[in-house]
């Protein structure tokens, strides 16, 4: 619904729940407005920005979970590139084009093997 709440903690409670259901749709929309809503917390922001990221790849949710991860990259964010794209909150979309496109990346720029 367009209700969502605003609260970053609620929401973010509100989208682990989404994403559990397999809600991509409610979840990316419960994360962007998280992310990009007017009532973002931007102290909190780099703590919640990697569970966002993971929740989007728990909901199946490819290309924003790739844009979320590419945001936590270029953000203070404690999403670690050899690490946190090689857990299972991307399961889901480990077969994307677009995530293993973002994987090759990564691997490339920062000399992580992906095995």
């Amino acid at each position: 619904p367009d209700n969502l709440i605003v609260d970053y903690v609620q929401n973010l409670d509100m989208a682990m729940v989404t994403a559990a259901q397999g809600n991509a749709r409610d979840t990316e929309r419960r994360i962007g407005r998280l992310l990009n809503g007017p009532g973002q917390d931007l102290a909190a922001r780099p703590s919640y920005l990697t569970t966002a990221c993971h929740l989007l790849g728990v909901a199946g949710a490819a290309e924003a979970a790739v844009d979320c991860i590419r945001t936590a990259l270029n953000e203070k964010s404690n999403l670690m590139p050899f690490l946190d794209p090689y857990l299972a909150f991307f399961d889901p979309i480990r077969e994307e084009p677009v995530f293993v496109e973002l994987l090759a990346e990564l691997e490339d720029d920062w000399g992580i093997s992906g095995e």
